[in-house]
């Protein structure tokens, strides 16, 4: 097992045993080979922080740095035994070995190039290929594995390789095995790569489509896809592998991208997991001393997908004190009440959080992830009402997408989902991308209806907006004793001000001015549940509140798996299409609410009537003044409003009997042309009786 820390060791070595006479005969070279020399003698020092790593476990086991986490480069193998269970990793698709297809000239010909790196020692020692395949157990679950060497000839796939890749995908699919990829390829001329002409071609590009379709039929059927990005994972292998799996891990400090930069930029398009997390473009990067572990309990998560079904608690439901209105608003603002990530922590095991959403950007407000509700399997989306930093209290747009994203994931794997509902809003960013909340909204809601896996979800502190009502639509409404929801913004509380009277009706509960508490939703038919709160509320002892919620969720939660999702699914669009009228107090409201917009609109009509009315008797009373002219011509009157006595009709002697003539010069014509019209007449000329 070779130490990669970055010095200029090994290619001092290098040099000095091949080139032995221009090392001694160049003084450079000299110079770097007594302090390659002395570097021997020297404590092994972490590049980043200095720390001496001799003798250090988590180096020698893992080659990380203790002091600043820095990953130092792994060989496939050693990568791979860190990751399998010892003695149960069996190679696959092993005699597939790579040929010359261009017969490339160089100064070592191409089949001794390959020899001389399967019988090299260090680094990368006993492989005769890019991939390494195989099977192999993770925690106990089956796998099928592919591993790549980004020191075995840079990067990018030949034809070989490539085939021993779709060969992997398409064994997971035909066993229905999740896949392991663990990918590391440095583009041509990335530091630590090899020659770039070895890298690129043509026969490699066309490789990426056709793992591209056996990465499409693996999804259709339905089998986990896990990718695993090490340092360096750029090119070809990060665009058309890493990128086609269902969750994508990253190792901390990797240096990842497409790297398509032109020639003396090579570097640009590459950045580090770090901003690649901020992004939103991984889901999570995973210490390597805890890669097995987190690979481990993602597997079982999807291996025991509807194997486990929590069950019920035969505790009897416990009663719930009425508080006065303004009381539970308080309790729902009350700074020290449990968020939903508090909730999540006492509920939940095995929780891996997933960041991003794939297109822009990581929402702090939006928390999504995968886990299990005593030993079943759910996937979880809590919206953080106090999310950590200066961020805003709603979600913005992408904070919806992760959670569309998260959503279409637990529907691809039959997971069921729960949603925390704690909100302020949606927040809508100023620029191009405010109605692109809308549009996410909109695509939460149709998820929300139509994915066939039981969907659950607890409004725990405040639902502001339609944001809360997207993921309020599923199966199962539940709430808090002490939360609320308001149709629009965070509401302001001061104390006993906002009491309801007593004898608030449908019509006062509708009111969009007011917030509505958890007995009031349960009359009007919004809510399922109501999930009661320790004395005198879930602040004073939040982890009580959150058992009294576990047993209601793993009630809800048996009750909605012994149903199927044909059924499930018609349950869901009646519940849907009766939401706010499956209660008597809900079917009055919206009555009364009916009849007061029926109201207003005759209101309306009325005052509209009286308006046109009044007009018009006005205009008839106001007393007619000239009208004034324009470039001093007056004003045609109205054609009722002419006197033909103003005109003059009187015309020229010439057409004073131009009738006559034209009808006597008719008959003259008739008559055979015996009579012609008279001679020196200068108003009618003899051509225009021809």
């Amino acid at each position: 097992m070779g130490h990669e820390t970055g010095r200029p060791a090994p290619a001092v070595s290098r040099h000095t045993t091949n080139d032995a006479p221009a090392a001694a005969t160049d003084p450079r070279w000299a110079a770097l080979a007594e302090r390659a020399e002395r570097e021997r003698d020297d404590p092994l020092a972490c590049p980043s922080c200095g720390v001496n790593l001799l003798g250090l476990d988590a180096f020698d086991t893992y080659r990380v740095c203790s002091g600043c986490r820095r990953h130092f480069p792994l060989p496939a193998l050693e990568r791979l035994y860190l990751l399998v269970e010892a003695g149960t990793f069996v190679e696959t698709s092993g005699v597939l070995v790579s040929v010359d297809p261009l017969i490339f000239r160089d100064l070592l010909p191409f089949p001794d190039r390959f020899e001389q790196r399967r019988e090299r020692t260090g680094p990368g020692a006993g492989v005769g290929e890019a991939v390494i395949t195989g099977t192999g157990r993770i925690g106990g679950h089956e796998a099928v594995l592919l591993v790549l060497d980004h020191t075995y000839l840079g990067g990018n796939l030949g034809p070989v390789a490539a085939e021993k890749v779709v060969l992997a995908m398409e064994l997971a699919t035909a066993r229905r095995l999740p896949l392991v990829a663990l990918c590391a390829a440095s583009y041509p001329g990335f530091r630590g790569g090899d020659d770039p002409r070895l890298q690129a071609g043509i026969l490699s590009l066309a490789q990426w489509p056709k793992i591209a379709a056996a990465a499409a039929r693996l999804h259709v059927a339905a089998v986990p896809f896990i990718a695993l990005l090490a340092h360096p994972t750029t090119g070809g292998v990060y665009a058309g592998l890493g990128n086609q799996a269902d969750l994508i891990l990253a190792e901390p400090g990797a240096h990842l991208g497409l790297g398509a930069g032109g020639r003396g930029n090579r570097e640009s398009g590459i950045t580090i997991a770090e901003d690649m997390l901020g992004a939103g473009l991984i889901d999570a990067i995973v210490d390597r001393r805890r890669l097995q572990a987190t690979i481990g309990i993602l597997l079982g998560l999807f291996a025991d997908r509807g194997r486990f079904v929590p069950s019920p608690s035969g505790e009897p439901p416990v009663a719930i004190s009425q508080s006065p209105r303004w009381e539970q608003i308080k309790f729902a603002r009350h700074p020290e009440r449990p968020t939903g990530r508090d909730f999540l922590a006492c509920l939940t095991s095995e929780f891996i959080e997933l960041h991003g959403d794939r297109i822009s950007a990581d929402d702090p407000a939006m928390t999504c992830g995968l886990g299990r509700l005593g030993q079943a399997p759910v996937a979880i989306v809590v919206q953080n009402r106090h999310p950590a930093g200066d961020g805003p209290a709603g979600s913005g747009v992408s904070g919806y997408q992760k959670a569309i994203r998260l959503m279409r994931l637990a529907g691809h794997f039959e997971l069921p989902i729960l949603t925390f509902i704690d909100t302020a809003g949606t927040v809508a960013e100023p620029g191009p991308t405010t109605p692109g909340v809308g549009l996410a909204v909109a695509e939460l809601m149709r998820l929300g209806s139509t994915l066939p896996v039981p969907i659950i979800s607890v409004t725990t502190g405040l639902g502001s907006g339609i944001g809360a009502m997207a993921l309020g639509a599923g199966d199962r409404r539940l709430m808090l004793q002490h939360a609320i929801v308001t149709a629009d913004g965070a509401i302001a509380v001061d104390g006993p001000r906002l009491q309801a009277p007593s004898t608030a009706g449908p019509t006062n509960l509708m009111s969009r001015s007011q917030p509505l508490t958890a007995p009031e939703c349960l009359r009007l038919g919004l809510i399922d549940t109501i999930v009661p709160e320790p004395e005198p509320a879930a602040h004073a002892d939040p982890a009580a509140a959150a058992q009294l919620l576990g047993a209601v969720l793993a009630r809800t939660l048996a009750e909605l798996s012994g149903i199927g999702p044909r059924r499930r699914l018609e349950e869901r669009a009646r519940r849907i299409r009766s939401l706010g009228e499956a209660t008597p107090e809900g079917r009055e409201a919206a009555r009364r609410e009916i009849r007061e917009l029926h109201e207003l609109q005759r209101t309306l009509s009325r005052s509209l009537g009286d308006l046109r009315g009044r007009w018009e008797g006005r205009s008839m009373t106001l007393p007619r003044l000239p009208r004034p002219t324009l470039l001093g011509v007056p004003h045609l009157p109205r054609p009722g409003q002419l006197d033909p006595s103003r005109f003059s009709t009187r015309v020229g002697p010439e057409l004073a009997d131009l009738a006559g003539r034209i009808a006597d010069g008719v008959r003259a014509r008739g008559l055979g042309g015996r009579e012609t019209p008279p001679a020196g007449d200068p108003s009618l000329p003899p051509e225009s009786l021809n």
